[in-house]
């Protein structure tokens, strides 16, 4: 059944939207837990999770939650050339994150690459074997004072999805999404401040994109999304190079519920007298959807039948547009020209 599915062409004009989040500051001062040695200094994180620019009706907690005990990797150096020196995992006290670090003074810049909600695993490099997140695992794959910040960004990964996932990702009760973000320091002492130039929380950026979709069409029905074709298995843990997209031919898969579709992957809601996916995103890792022909099958009812229709990803002018980590889009249906394939 999903070869002709995978062939339907139904006219569907969508319209790509801004969007909005919402999050929860960190403030306040650290109480003392205990003596710290001489060469470590104890850093309080002040981070929560970015904004994904869609206006909603409701907030999904878990999508903004930001855990507790992210892993700090520190490299040394400048730019892309940084090398790893220390790999160190938070750990919470009194309510609050804070880091023990290795104190450096040597008159060197210094990143630090911040992992938020890891997964269990790590993956570094390909989808086939995963290494148990903790620091003899990380500095096993992490040479210290060989490894770059470049090649460290470019082969951690995330775990891989399922060849066949029969539902989105990150969308269970209590799911976190991986997070990051780089900060650059002058050097690591008690002065460091692991927050924004502006004393603010640093905005941790997710490893994957969010996608909604909404009927506006007067004479369409919208039912669900029944499954998403084409998408990549697994991000980066932190993508250096925003504008950049990783490889992941060979390492694409289908989100849909089974091979004939029998179920919606997510169901639409009525929300503001609209037919919405809002409250079941669809959560992807970023793609260039026309590479890898990354596309959506939603189904609804037109004419009083209910039928298929492929919506392609593309912008409001039916440009192929590529889907980035971090960002939300939302594809508005405007109007049905015809009829789709009958499920």
């Amino acid at each position: 059944m999903m070869k002709y599915i995978m062939k339907i062409f139904g006219l569907v004009i969508i319209l790509l939207i801004s969007a909005c989040e919402h999050e929860t500051l960190l403030t306040g001062e650290p109480d003392d837990p205990g003596d710290i040695s001489e060469d470590k200094v104890r850093l309080e994180i002040f981070a929560r999770a970015n904004s994904y620019r869609l206006p909603s009706t409701r907030a999904l907690g878990d999508e903004n939650t930001v855990e507790m005990t992210p892993w700090v990797l520190v490299f040394r150096g400048s730019g892309t050339g940084a090398i790893f020196v220390e790999a160190v995992q938070a750990f919470e006290f009194a309510g609050k994150r804070y880091v023990l670090l290795t104190k450096r003074t040597d008159g060197s810049k210094y990143q630090l690459l911040i992992l938020a909600n890891p997964m269990a695993q790590f993956y570094y490099g390909n989808a086939s074997t995963g290494y148990v997140f903790n620091e003899s695992q990380l500095t096993e794959k992490l040479i210290e004072g060989t490894t770059t910040l470049a090649t460290a960004c470019t082969n951690l990964l995330t775990e891989p999805a399922s060849t066949s996932p029969a539902r989105i990702p990150f969308s269970g009760v209590g799911e976190t999404i991986p997070m990051s973000y780089l900060l650059e320091v002058d050097k690591v002492d008690n002065t460091t401040k692991i927050e924004k130039s502006d004393g603010s929380s640093l905005m941790l950026l997710r490893a994957v994109a969010k996608i909604v979709v909404v009927n506006e069409a007067s004479n369409f029905e919208l039912e669900g999304v029944s499954a998403v074709a084409n998408v990549p298995r697994q991000g980066q843990l932190h993508n250096l190079i925003p504008a950049s997209i990783m490889g992941n031919a060979g390492n694409l898969t289908n989100y849909q519920y089974d091979a004939s579709c029998s179920l919606p992957l997510v169901s639409a809601e009525t929300i503001t007298n609209k037919q919405s996916t809002e409250n079941s995103p669809i959560y992807i890792y970023e793609t260039n959807t026309q590479t890898y022909s990354t596309y959506l099958i939603i189904q609804g009812i037109y004419e009083t039948k209910s039928y298929y229709y492929k919506m392609a990803i593309v912008d409001k002018d039916l440009n192929y547009m590529n889907i980035y980590r971090n960002h939300a889009y939302t594809f508005t249906i405007k109007k049905v020209h015809g009829r789709g394939m009958i499920p």
